[in-house]
C-alpha cells in the first residue's frame, strides 16, 4: 500500500473519531454561545418561583444557606496550560475542587492533567464531549435532529448517550465518575434518564461568576473584564469586576456551589483573588461531595416542604421546621408538615409537590406550603390540610403577584 494511501486512511480514522459525536469544536464559540450561557443564568435565578427544580440542569438541589463554606467547580477543560495554573492555586490554599471536563480536549498532552487532577484529591466530572445545546441538538452531529419523525428521534437520543458516555468512559479509565454538569445547564428529561442509567448525579450551580461574560470571549464589549450584560451584573458597580460579582452571589446564599470555567485567562488571573477575598471574609472551602451540605446531590432524600411532621427534628433540612395545627376542628388531635420561611420564592425538589410562598399571618411573613398536586394526592396525604387558592407573599424576593391551589391547614378557611 502506497505512503499516500496509508495517510488518507489515518485521515479518514482521525475524522471518524472525532465524529463519533459530533463536530469536535474545543471552543465551542458559536455566535450566540453568549446568549446561550445567559439564558442558563437567567433561568437559573428564575427557577425558584415557579418550577419544579428538582431536574433543572443549571440549578443545584440543594438550598442556602450552606454556613460560608464554598464549593469551586470548573468547566470546559482540561486546558493545556490554564488548567494547571488553577491547580497550582487551589494547591498553594489546600482547596479541593470538581473539574467538569468536555472529552473532546482529552488528549496525550492534556491526559496528564486529569491524572493530576485525581492525584492531587479533586473531582473528575462529565461536562460531555464537546458541549453541545442538548435541548437545541446544536453541535450534536444531527443538525436537524428536532424532527418529530421516529427515525429522528432515535437518532437524537443517540447522540445524547453518546455525548455522556464517551466522556463517562474516559474519567472510568481513571476513577469512579459521579457528577454530571449540563453545557449551559441546558438538561433534556431523556438525557436525565440516561444520567439515571449510568449512576450519574446532574450538577447544577448557586453562583455563576459570569467569568464567559468577563472574560470577554462570549459577551463583553471589547474590555477584559467588563460584564454589560444587565442581567448578570444588574449592579453597575459590578460590570468591572467579577470579584465583586460572584462574592455578591456567594454571600446572598453564604456559599454553595460556584461556577467557573478553566479555559479562560481572565478566571486563571482572579480565582486567586477572589479566594483571598473569600478567605478575608471568613469563608471556608468544600467540594460537592460533602454529604452534610449537599444531601439531595448526593443521593439523600432529606424532609422537605409539605411532608408530614410531629415535630421540628423531623423536618431535617436548612431553616426547616414543622407546622404544627388541629388536625381538625371538631378533634384536639395535632397535625404538621414541614415548612420554611420565604419572601416570595420557595425551593422545589425533584419528587415532591411544588411549593409556594403563601402568608398565615395576614400578609406579616412568607411561608413555604405543598401545591396541591397529583404527587400529594391533591393535599389528601397530608393530614388536616385542604386545597385552596392562595395569594403569593410579596417579600423581599419581590417575586411577581400570583395565585396558585396550595394544601393549607383546613382550619385556616
Amino acid at each position: 500500500m502506497s505512503k499516500k494511501v496509508w495517510m488518507i486512511l489515518v485521515v479518514l480514522l482521525v475524522a471518524v473519531a472525532a465524529s463519533a459525536c459530533g463536530e469536535d469544536a474545543h471552543d465551542h464559540d458559536h455566535e450566540n454561545e453568549g446568549d446561550l450561557y445567559e439564558a442558563s443564568f437567567v433561568e437559573a435565578q428564575a427557577a425558584k418561583a415557579d418550577g419544579n427544580i428538582g431536574r433543572l440542569g443549571s440549578v443545584a438541589p440543594d438550598r442556602k444557606p450552606f454556613g460560608k463554606q464554598v464549593a469551586l467547580t470548573f468547566d470546559d477543560g482540561p486546558h493545556t496550560t490554564r488548567t494547571p495554573r488553577v491547580l497550582d492555586t487551589l494547591k498553594a490554599h489546600g482547596i479541593k475542587a470538581t473539574f467538569f471536563i468536555n472529552g473532546n480536549r482529552v488528549n496525550d498532552d492534556t491526559r496528564p492533567i486529569l491524572k493530576r487532577i485525581i492525584e492531587e484529591g479533586h473531582i473528575l466530572a462529565n461536562h460531555s464531549y464537546n458541549h453541545p445545546n442538548f435541548r437545541s441538538g446544536e453541535n450534536m452531529s444531527e443538525r436537524n435532529a428536532c424532527s418529530r419523525s421516529d427515525e429522528r428521534r432515535t437518532e437524537r437520543l443517540r447522540q445524547e448517550e453518546c455525548q455522556i458516555e464517551t466522556t463517562h468512559n474516559i474519567i472510568a479509565e481513571l476513577t469512579e465518575p459521579v457528577y454530571f454538569r449540563f453545557p449551559y445547564g441546558n438538561n433534556t428529561d431523556s438525557a436525565n434518564n440516561h444520567l439515571d442509567k449510568l449512576g450519574l448525579r446532574s450538577t447544577g450551580w448557586h453562583v455563576d461568576s459570569g467569568d464567559w461574560c468577563f472574560s470577554n470571549s462570549n459577551g463583553g464589549n471589547g474590555n477584559v473584564g467588563d460584564c454589560p450584560r444587565s442581567s448578570i451584573t444588574s449592579n453597575t458597580e459590578h460590570q468591572k469586576s467579577m470579584v465583586a460579582h460572584t462574592m455578591a452571589g456567594i454571600d446572598k446564599h453564604q456559599g454553595g456551589i460556584v461556577l467557573f470555567h478553566d479555559i479562560h485567562e481572565y478566571t486563571v488571573t482572579q480565582v486567586p483573588v477572589l479566594i483571598e477575598k473569600l478567605i478575608e471574609s471568613g469563608y471556608t472551602f468544600t467540594n460537592i461531595d460533602n454529604v452534610e451540605l449537599f444531601p439531595i446531590l448526593n443521593g439523600i432524600t432529606p424532609a422537605f416542604i409539605g411532608d408530614v411532621c410531629a415535630d421540628d427534628e423531623t423536618c431535617n433540612y436548612t431553616g426547616g421546621f414543622c407546622e404544627i395545627y388541629p388536625a381538625s376542628l371538631d378533634s384536639m388531635d395535632l397535625a404538621g408538615f414541614c415548612t420554611e420561611k420565604c419572601e416570595g420564592f420557595c425551593p422545589d425538589a425533584g419528587g415532591k409537590a411544588g411549593t409556594f410562598c403563601t402568608s398565615f399571618d395576614g400578609g406579616l411573613t412568607g411561608q413555604c406550603v405543598s401545591r396541591s398536586d397529583e404527587v400529594n394526592n391533591f393535599c389528601q396525604n397530608i393530614p388536616g390540610t385542604k386545597a385552596q387558592e392562595r395569594d403569593r407573599f410579596i417579600g423581599t424576593d419581590n417575586p411577581r403577584p400570583s395565585t396558585v391551589e396550595v394544601c393549607v391547614p383546613a382550619f385556616l378557611d
